[in-house]
């Protein structure tokens, strides 16, 4: 695997995101997707790219702000995964999109002690 923490991503920096690892073969994506709902966002991999795409619906009633500091505007951010990196599920919680990644290690690739004769 491209080390996850080494990884290229091609990404605007909006909305904002984290990258973090929690164990050693566990690593999370978190996006802020503050104003956006389960069906505004679509997560895809495809071919080694993980593409994930807000689309912000307006509300029916629209609001008269004093000051709009929370961005609703579309978004998509892009990715691109090792060959031995699965996506392993997504949740949102209060405001935040977090993907789960596993880096799967083969067996043939493994460390290996080499006994001395």
């Amino acid at each position: 695997m491209e080390d996850l923490e080494n990884s290229t991503i091609k990404s605007p920096t909006y909305p904002p995101y984290s990258i973090y690892k929690e164990t050693e073969n566990i690593y999370f994506i978190d996006i802020a997707v503050s104003g956006f709902g389960k069906d505004d966002i679509t997560i895809e991999n495809k071919g080694g790219e993980l593409l994930v795409t807000g689309v912000y619906k307006k509300p029916e009633i629209e609001k008269k702000y004093l000051h709009r500091g929370i961005s609703t505007r579309n978004f998509c951010h892009s990715f691109k995964l090792a060959e031995n990196t699965l996506v392993k599920g997504a949740s949102l919680n209060d405001g935040i999109l977090s993907i789960k990644l596993e880096n799967i290690i083969p067996e043939e690739k493994l460390p290996k002690k080499i006994p001395i004769m």
